[in-house]
């Protein structure tokens, strides 16, 4: 089964308040079956998304046990279509090159102490692209940034004990 994809089409009509946060725009979201995307994460029993895996962590390799649950999560009945809505709100070309914002940019400041973690390997999200974004007036009970040398994207699992021991310092006041 094909999850729906979405085209974009100018319209007075209303948006999914899930993709404009409760308000209404000018711009009207269709759905189109199959989308080029879901077919491409699906094919060749999901090779894309373990191809993700070992470019956005190339130090990382999956189980076989952790394959298989992965490949059972992605076929699970909407999962394809929530994890491509994310890239869909949050990372099209407008928004990358800092044309428009999303209601999550709009806001104006992070009221709680804020702790970022990367990994040096992260063949999706590097420092390069997001370090210029982090501005210290948006944080104004701070913000810190650590940098775990030796994983990639998905460090909570190649360096669990690092990342651990950051949190906990960190929700310690640290």
């Amino acid at each position: 089964m094909w999850s729906a994809g979405w085209t974009i089409s100018a319209s007075n009509g209303p948006t999914s308040s899930a993709t404009t946060g409760g308000r209404r725009s000018g711009t009207r979201r269709e759905p189109t079956t199959p989308a080029l995307a879901e077919r491409s994460l699906v094919a060749g029993d999901f090779a894309l998304v373990h191809r993700l895996w070992q470019t956005w962590s190339p130090g990382y390799t999956l189980t076989a046990e952790d394959s298989a649950a992965l490949k059972a999560t992605f076929a699970t009945p909407g999962v394809v279509a929530a994890s491509l809505a994310y890239y869909r709100q949050n990372a099209t070309p407008p928004i990358l090159l800092g044309l428009c914002k999303t209601p999550a940019m709009e806001r104006s400041q992070v009221s709680a102490p804020v702790l970022i973690i990367n990994g040096t390997d992260d063949g999706c999200m590097g420092r390069r692209l997001f370090e210029p974004t982090i501005c210290s007036q948006d944080y104004p009970a701070g913000v810190r940034h650590e940098e775990i040398a030796d994983a990639g994207h998905f460090l909570h699992l190649e360096r669990p004990d690092r990342v651990n021991e950051l949190i906990l310092e960190h929700m310690a006041g640290g």
